[in-house]
């Protein structure tokens, strides 16, 4: 009888286990989504700049710097939340 209590607590444990991971795979894909959603914001607003700089006939180097900076940025995270993703599918 001790060993079917001992089972059903090793299969509770692996279950919320597998809850936890699912949930933390939700979370991540969320922050991907995000850093999607704020790269292609950020690419929109090189654009629009860039369009806006060569109707004037002047081109502001420092202002794509930064956003292409930024995005650079957005892209690194966006990896570093698959890499944690990858992590954890392996154990699911």
């Amino acid at each position: 009888m001790a060993g079917l209590f001992e089972k059903f607590g090793e299969v509770a444990k692996t279950a919320a286990d597998k809850t936890s991971d699912a949930i933390e795979l939700a979370r991540l894909n969320s922050k991907v989504a995000k850093e999607e959603q704020k790269i292609k914001t950020l690419k929109e607003e090189i654009g629009d700049h860039f369009l806006e700089l060569f109707k004037a006939g002047a081109l502001e180097e420092t202002f794509l710097a930064e956003k292409a900076r930024a995005v650079e940025e957005c892209e690194k995270e966006k990896a570093s939340y698959e890499e944690m993703m990858k992590g954890i599918k392996t154990k699911i």
